[in-house]
């Protein structure tokens, strides 16, 4: 029934991914109201995530860029809301996508490298945002740049 909304393979796609990500241990951080009809206290989690599918530099990556994205400014940003846990959660879930995480994370890292001369990983901050503005942005968008942004494009999803 085209034409009426969300399609009943999209709602078992999400449902089957949301009783996937219930069970991860991250979960609790974006999962609303976990604590709610209970006065139950929660889980304490181990206080340093190990990813499951990212190197341990590669989910530094990964983390550096949720940081980037949602900041910490006055709201909770991408650390508090374990913004790079369910992406290697999700990552590890999709094989569709992984080569496309890895591929896109040694791109930045090259593109950091052609224009400044370093890594995108080893960048101070205001650098690495620098940069992300040329991938972020359609008025700053450079020829060359189509693999990056499509990454950037992924990551912020």
């Amino acid at each position: 029934m085209a034409g009426q909304g969300i399609e009943r393979r999209e709602v078992l796609r999400v449902l089957a991914i949301a009783a996937g990500a219930s069970g991860y241990p991250g979960f609790h951080r974006w999962a609303f109201g976990c604590a709610h009809g209970t006065d139950a206290p929660l889980q304490v989690r181990p206080a340093r995530y190990t990813p499951r599918f990212f190197s341990a530099e590669e989910y530094a990556a990964i983390e550096r860029l949720a940081e980037l994205i949602i900041p910490s400014d006055g709201t909770a940003g991408a650390r508090e809301a374990g913004v790079s846990e369910f992406i290697d959660f999700m990552v590890a879930s999709d094989p569709g996508v992984q080569f496309r995480f890895r591929y896109g994370l040694t791109w930045l890292d090259a593109y950091g490298e052609r224009l400044l001369g370093t890594p995108f990983r080893a960048l101070e901050p205001e650098r690495q945002s620098g940069l992300l503005g040329h991938l972020a942005y359609r008025d700053r968008h450079r020829p060359g740049e189509e693999e990056g942004r499509e990454f950037f494009r992924l990551v912020r999803e």
